[in-house]
């Protein structure tokens, strides 16, 4: 009997044991404290041990099998506005230097350069950078958007002309158009005039300036990821989303009008004027009725005076263009930039084809398509790839 009951107090004893285990006191008061407490809920004591284990059990062990941490996914970021910072820099030093040189055409295409790799990373241009850079920007436009020309309307001379008629009795008479004294009104006596330059000419600055800045951009030792030119750091770090917001970012702009949203008028030939075609303006001269005549077939002096309409230029500005030799572009609506691109709806990417956007490869032969713990031969494991259409820059084909 007394074994028996032994056996029962040792039986009942286990959850007590067990109980007391966890059972916390505190030191101070000697209450009574809920199990894992670091600090008494009567008094606010700390309790010496408690949640002692449950910390040591939640923090994280180390990997024994690994040589050094993997990289973050923060730190591969800043490793990349790191790069895409110094690129930008780069960039618009060479832009600096070739726009002090008189090259603003190689100057343009390194500053949009620039400003591309600044998509990468909000920390790679600050709001002062930025601003001088769009200012530079401006005024390499407005270098390359005129040129100084010959004045169309005295060709050069900077004089106006004058229709003389010479008399010539019962044999008739002869005219002629010579410079007077008179200084153009147009070109101010000069002869030269700046004028927009047009579509065609644009598109020769614009070859000759990717020229010059793939020569800049080969001696930075950059590579090229589609229209844009990125360090050699950046060639590998860039994922499928960061590779598609470079290539749009750089993407190439509408064919028609090279990004001015603007193309040549086709009634002045873009020179912004048309012949003046006023009653009774010829060359510039209202030409009244004859004053004196030796005989009826004779020419007789006639009163000339400058047309009220084109200032005795014979030219008046294009109606069609407001004198300005272009009209907006009707391929592009004025945006300068091309449409969107319907496949990827302007993102760039889509779902890899291979892996059906899951980012592993299928296990070979296997009837359900199931896939394996590799990741796809086709997007690395990103499950999307650039759009086949755009090929990553989001804008439908030229």
């Amino acid at each position: 009997m007394p074994a028996i009951r032994l056996r029962v107090l040792a039986f009942l004893s286990l959850p007590l044991l067990a109980l007391a285990q966890d059972l916390l006191i505190c030191p101070a008061c000697r209450r009574e404290a809920p199990p894992g407490s670091m600090f008494c809920p009567k008094c606010g004591a700390a309790i010496s041990g408690g949640g002692q284990q449950q910390a040591d059990n939640a923090k994280p062990q180390p990997d024994a099998n690994a040589d050094a941490p993997a990289a973050t996914p923060a730190a591969a970021s800043a490793d990349i506005g790191k790069a895409a910072s110094e690129g930008v820099r780069a960039c618009a030093q060479a832009g600096m230097s070739q726009l002090q040189g008189g090259h603003p055409d190689i100057a343009r295409v390194l500053f949009d350069n620039a400003l591309a790799l600044a998509s990468l990373h909000p920390d790679a241009l600050t709001p002062e950078q930025g601003r001088k850079l769009l200012e530079e920007i401006r005024r390499c436009d407005d270098l390359l958007s005129t040129i100084l020309a010959e004045c169309p309307v005295c060709q050069g001379s900077g004089r106006a002309s004058m229709n003389v008629t010479s008399l010539g009795g019962s044999t008739g008479s002869t005219q002629s158009t010579v410079a007077s004294g008179i200084r153009c009104s147009v070109c101010g006596g000069s002869g030269r005039k700046m004028r927009r330059r047009s579509v065609a000419e644009r598109k020769t600055a614009q070859g000759s300036g990717a020229k010059g800045a793939e020569t800049a951009f080969r001696a930075l030792g950059y590579t090229q990821e589609g229209n844009a030119w990125i360090p050699q750091s950046l060639a590998s770090a860039l994922d499928v989303r960061l590779r598609c917001r470079l290539r749009h970012a750089a993407a190439s702009p509408c064919a028609q009008c090279l990004g001015l949203g603007l193309e040549d008028c086709r009634k002045c030939g873009a020179t912004g004027y048309v012949p003046c075609k006023a009653k009774g303006c010829q060359g510039g001269w209202i030409v009244e009725d004859s004053l004196n005549r030796l005989d009826s077939k004779s020419a007789g002096i006639k009163k000339r005076t400058p047309c009220p309409e084109c200032g005795g230029t014979a030219k008046v500005p294009c109606a069609t263009c407001q004198g300005r030799g272009a009209q907006t572009c009707a391929r592009c609506s004025g945006s300068g930039k091309r449409a969107t691109c319907t496949s990827c709806g302007g993102d760039g990417y889509a779902p890899c084809k291979t892996c059906d956007g899951t980012g592993r490869a299928k296990k070979r032969g296997h009837k359900s398509d199931a896939s394996s713990d590799e990741p796809c031969p086709a997007c690395g494991g990103e499950g999307i790839t650039l759009c086949r259409s755009c090929h990553g820059d989001g804008h439908a084909a030229r």
